[in-house]
């Protein structure tokens, strides 16, 4: 895979999502500090990724990268994320938050005054 920006890879996941090429690894967890801030995980099984991606308001980023488990093939983990893929996934949403927080932060501030 080539350098893709978060956009890039939140549109790739969505896209994969709607054409059910995607595992829901754990969706929907709500940012401790920041509410507005929507944070999941996915298994991409045609790519063998994991990816995590974080919305709020108008603003959706992710990052994904190859998971290091071949077997079972990913298409295969029928009863949810495996330990070393759930880290994988820590990872990534350390590192997006890391390069990133500050469009989080103003997003959900500016989500939060508007409500």
């Amino acid at each position: 895979m080539s350098e893709e920006s978060p956009e890039e890879v939140a549109v790739r996941v969505s896209i994969a999502l709607s054409g059910e090429a995607a595992s829901d690894y754990g969706s929907g967890f709500i940012d401790k500090e920041y509410p507005e801030i929507v944070w999941s995980m996915y298994g991409l099984p045609d790519t063998n990724e994991i990816a995590v991606i974080a919305e709020v308001g108008s603003l959706q980023l992710g990052m994904a990268h190859v998971s290091a488990l071949l077997w079972p093939a990913m298409i295969d983990r029928v009863f949810g994320i495996d330990v070393d893929d759930q880290r994988l996934a820590l990872r990534l949403s350390k590192e997006l938050w890391d390069a990133h927080s500050e469009r989080f932060v103003a997003e959900a501030l500016r989500v939060r005054r508007a409500s």
